[in-house]
């Protein structure tokens, strides 16, 4: 899976090419989780995903997790301080 940080529907659409610095691998899945609005439940949809480098500052911006604790994913956490960066539409 490759992640690219400014992708837009414009973007996309157009068929704009994207430079290698935006573009980055997922090395592995943390944890993810999908349901539909017909689950008893809720309708989730998230995943959260290392990627293959830092991030720097001028391609996007870490998002504060874990403030009342680790965030859990799996069996692992991500703790307060991990740099993690949101992406999707909202």
């Amino acid at each position: 899976m490759v992640v690219a940080f400014g992708a837009t529907t414009v973007n996309v659409d157009r068929n704009v090419a994207m430079h290698g610095s935006v573009l980055f691998t997922c090395v592995e899945v943390l944890g993810r989780e999908y349901t539909t609005l017909s689950s008893p439940y809720y309708d989730a949809d998230w995943a959260v995903f290392r990627i293959d480098r830092h991030v720097p500052i001028s391609v996007a911006f870490p998002v504060p997790v874990g403030i009342d604790g680790p965030l859990r994913v799996t069996d692992d956490a991500i703790y307060p301080g991990t740099p993690v960066v949101m992406i999707g539409h909202p």
